[in-house]
């Protein structure tokens, strides 16, 4: 979060009772989570492995074709039931 973000969030949460009061519960559940979490150390070869791929480049994405026609066909949805809840007011405009 940028500093502007950052500012406005605290401006709001400073008038805004129910959101500052949702904000201290999430900061208490991070605090309890951090606190119950078990710390790993990393093997030296798989930070090995990490830093020789980073040192190659990034990796090209791996490409999935369903989930490209999954996007396509939801977002076909989308539109169409924009179109169908967007009729009945210019039906009733046009009358």
């Amino acid at each position: 979060m940028n500093y502007s973000s950052a500012r406005e969030l605290e401006a709001h949460l400073d008038t805004c009772s129910d959101c500052r009061a949702a904000s201290i519960e999430l900061d208490s559940l991070r605090r309890t989570l951090r606190a119950g979490a078990q710390r790993y150390t990393t093997p030296s070869q798989l930070r090995e492995r990490i830093q020789a791929t980073i040192a190659d480049g990034a990796p090209k994405p791996m490409r999935h074709p369903r989930r490209q026609w999954l996007a396509l066909a939801a977002s076909w949805v989308l539109a169409r039931l924009y179109r169908c809840s967007e009729y009945p007011a210019r039906r009733a405009a046009t009358r």
